[in-house]
């Protein structure tokens, strides 16, 4: 009698929780069915996925190989905690609904990761999907393992490799990233207010794409690199009806850059400035012949930060 009324009351829980997500479900749907997503072709082999799996991705952030050896053991102690669970099933009610509950969205989210590419959707699915599939293992584990008796070691270990992994982060990633910012963050003090900015990204680093948008944290610029407010499903949208003609000198467009910019529009306005940033010996390269010709005629260098990492083109008045 006592395990149906806990059933009943946790089915009720459930109900009152699925009633007040009803709203951003059908939210979630609307913009399912109403937005096109920018479509790709990019996908994982089913070894990688499970190479993630074992390396625990979640955690991996800046660098794969070298924070693999301090990632992949968290999977191991996960793995550890499952197998004491499995072994004091009958103590902790293994087979209670909650238990079975956490295994159904485990299970579905698992299979979601090897089927659906990593291109579809928003992108980066099978990066998203893997977050989840360890959100749901914590779920299943986690509150047996408070019961377990060697789960102080565990937390101990645990705890240590995380704070490992974060100092890794902090002194191998994060300190050089904030240099970057902070040269274009005091870049912008060579730029005019209200001025027309070109970022040009040579980085070597894939988290550096929106760095540029530091050049405006603190003045008033249009900056022609939003990542967001060009996909079309984000709260910022560029009003492409409304924006004058973009040029860059004389040119509406050019080989490795691309811009926002109306060219129906019979406003036109002219870029400013162009800010390149990130190995500034890439723009020796083919791909940008184009750029460099531009710049040569047109523009003059304004400034140069100290570490060489941000170079500042003023475009030479009429």
């Amino acid at each position: 009698m006592r395990d149906e009324t806990a059933k009943l009351f946790f089915i009720k829980k459930i109900f009152y929780l699925f009633a007040a997500s009803l709203p951003s479900l059908v939210f979630a749907l609307q913009f399912i069915l109403q937005t096109n997503f920018f479509q790709s072709e990019q996908s994982y082999s089913t070894l990688e996925i499970i190479k993630w799996i074992f390396n625990v991705r979640p955690l991996i952030i800046y660098a794969y190989n070298s924070d693999m050896l301090l990632t992949t053991p968290f999977f191991f102690f996960l793995f550890i905690l499952l197998l004491l669970r499995i072994v004091k099933r009958k103590k902790v009610s293994y087979n209670s609904v909650k238990t079975h509950f956490i295994l159904l969205p485990l299970f579905l989210s698992l299979l979601l990761l090897f089927l659906i590419p990593e291109g579809s959707g928003a992108g980066m699915m099978s990066t998203r999907l893997i977050i989840v599939v360890y959100m749901f293992v914590l779920l299943f584990i986690i509150p047996m393992a408070m019961n377990i008796r060697f789960n102080s070691i565990i937390i101990v270990a645990v705890v240590l490799l995380h704070v490992g992994l974060l100092l890794k982060h902090l002194n191998g990633t994060i300190k050089k990233l904030d240099k970057h910012a902070q040269a274009l963050y005091e870049t912008s003090n060579k730029i005019d207010n209200n001025s027309i900015v070109l970022p040009v990204n040579l980085s070597d680093h894939w988290i550096e794409l929106h760095l540029s948008n530091y050049l405006g944290a603190d003045k008033p610029l249009i900056i022609l690199e939003n990542y967001e407010a060009g996909t079309g499903w984000f709260p910022v949208s560029w009003n492409v009806k409304e924006m004058p003609h973009v040029l860059l000198a004389n040119h509406s467009s050019t080989e490795g850059i691309a811009w926002p910019s109306n060219i129906h529009s019979s406003k036109r306005m002219t870029i400013d400035d162009v800010v390149i940033f990130g190995n500034i010996e890439k723009l020796q390269m083919d791909k940008w012949n184009e750029l460099r010709v531009i710049l040569s005629d047109n523009f003059r260098l304004d400034y140069t930060s100290p570490d060489r990492y941000v170079w500042l083109y003023k475009r030479i008045s009429d």
